[in-house]
């Protein structure tokens, strides 16, 4: 058994339910009549980077969108675009809610790591009571750096005073997991909660 003392949290798709399609599809709808849900995400994700390390503001982030697909967003549309896309994600898991009550009671550090614009970094401190339960939040929008880069890893330890050997990162994206083992950490691939806590009982031990 591996015993971790630091236990870190990515937030979208793990704490998270998976992005609301509906949602994806309402954007793509307030972006431009008959836009395919296909095309739109392309867009979407091709620009979301910059906008999660704070690179640029909500509405340069719509913009390139919008460029990118042949579309001049109007400021009313944008202004909608922000408040749908936080609803596109901020979507709770109630059982990986559970799992994090139950964890701070058994390791020494509990983190959260993820990538995160500012506007969903406003909402999540504004929101939830639960955020109480962790010790430390790196946000992509506060440290000007994003997952998978390993900036955004070391900077997690610093701030928890954690050895890369002692820490366990949790994440749905397998390029996020894998860059925290090359930094030394453990990582497990999210795929769901059950598969989450059989893979914690066989493989680790949380320590404070």
């Amino acid at each position: 058994m591996k015993e971790i003392s630091c236990l870190i949290f990515d937030l979208g798709g793990v704490l998270t339910l998976p992005q609301r399609m509906d949602k994806v599809d309402e954007m793509a709808a307030t972006l431009g009549a008959g836009l395919r849900r296909e095309s739109f995400h392309a867009a979407y994700f091709a620009q979301r980077a910059a906008y999660d390390r704070g690179d640029i503001t909500a509405e340069e982030y719509w913009r390139r969108v919008g460029g990118d697909l042949g579309i001049v967003p109007a400021e009313v549309a944008i202004g909608r675009l922000k408040r749908i896309d936080i609803e596109s994600w901020f979507n709770m898991n109630a059982g990986m809610i559970e799992l994090l009550r139950e964890a701070r009671g058994k390791v020494g550090r509990l983190a959260l790591l993820s990538n995160l614009p500012v506007e969903g970094a406003s909402h999540l401190r504004s929101s939830y009571d639960w955020l109480g339960l962790f010790d430390v939040l790196v946000l992509s929008c506060e440290t000007r750096s994003i997952k998978p880069d390993a900036a955004i890893y070391r900077h997690c330890l610093e701030r928890n005073a954690a050895r890369a050997g002692d820490s366990l990162f949790i994440d749905d994206s397998e390029a996020n997991a894998e860059s925290a083992r090359e930094l030394g950490m453990s990582a497990i691939g999210f795929v769901g909660l059950e598969d989450l806590r059989r893979s914690l009982a066989g493989g680790y031990l949380l320590a404070r």
